[in-house]
């Protein structure tokens, strides 16, 4: 049951309500930045504010290419694992040779972190080549790939190109034409003629491109030779090795200082080119 009277309590409440709202409107409003008093809530114009403004732009524009950096590494084939471990100091030194068209075979037993690196070196490409769309503030609010990186174990390529028989897409063409290709495990997979001429059909469309190439492997160039020349024709193999040779610097990944030295090599190099 209605209290008696109730109907004039509601209507007095609405009033005290409505009266205080009109009393906050009106209050006099402190910047937080400048601590100044301004009559009504609203831009202070002071340089805290303007400060607050763009530095809320600028972490916008940073959650946008991290968010797009993430999006792009999963894309590439990039083990994020490897992408946690402190950062190799060759890693940007062959990114740069890299997207000056260079590349390197990095070769050594298991353990020496030949992925990591590779992976490090890829993620920096990433990054090296992002696109950004900006609106009319200089805040970005878009971020994609420039040119593409693509990684991949040897292994996996030979069975998604075989796999491609049936009808899926075919992973040559891609692996041939990417921004930089990474190949890991080069020299562990089951030699036949057939994985060969895969193999020099990618090497040789990205020689013939002027397409950097990065591979990993636990033995160097001419040891993958002598176990591809039990099922191939010399000339083939010879052929893969000479644009392997070209495209890429060998470099043993045990041997630190020979490694940055040939990195710092490769870079002058290409910077003279």
């Amino acid at each position: 049951v209605q209290p008696e009277g109730g109907g004039a309590v509601t209507e007095r409440g609405s009033i005290v309500r409505a009266a205080s709202s009109i009393a906050m409107a009106f209050r006099p409003w402190v910047c937080p930045h400048c601590g100044r008093t301004v009559g009504l809530p609203g831009p202070c114009g002071c340089a805290g504010e303007a400060a607050a403004i763009v530095s809320a732009r600028e972490e916008r524009s940073r959650a946008v290419i991290s968010a797009a950096k993430r999006r792009l590494v999963r894309r590439s084939g990039i083990p994020e694992r490897a992408l946690v471990c402190e950062v190799n100091p060759a890693a940007p030194a062959m990114a740069e040779a890299c997207r000056s068209g260079c590349g390197f075979c990095v070769w050594g037993p298991s353990g020496t972190g030949k992925t990591t690196l590779a992976a490090q070196v890829a993620a920096a490409w990433v990054e090296s080549n992002l696109v950004t769309c900006e609106d009319d503030r200089g805040c970005v609010v878009w971020a994609g790939e420039g040119r593409s990186c693509r990684m991949t174990t040897v292994t996996d390529l030979l069975a998604r190109a075989r796999a491609s028989f049936e009808g899926g897409p075919d992973p040559v063409v891609d692996a041939s034409t990417t921004g930089l290709l990474v190949l890991d495990d080069l020299g562990s997979e089951r030699a036949s003629a057939w994985s060969v001429s895969v193999l020099f059909q990618v090497v040789d469309a990205r020689y013939r491109a002027g397409l950097p190439l990065l591979c990993c492997s636990r033995k160097d160039l001419p040891a993958c030779g002598e176990a591809w020349a039990r099922f191939c024709p010399p000339d083939d193999v010879e052929a893969l090795l000479v644009d392997e040779g070209a495209l890429a610097a060998a470099a043993e990944a045990d041997d630190p200082a020979a490694f940055l030295a040939e990195c710092a090599r490769t870079v002058n190099s290409a910077a003279l080119k």
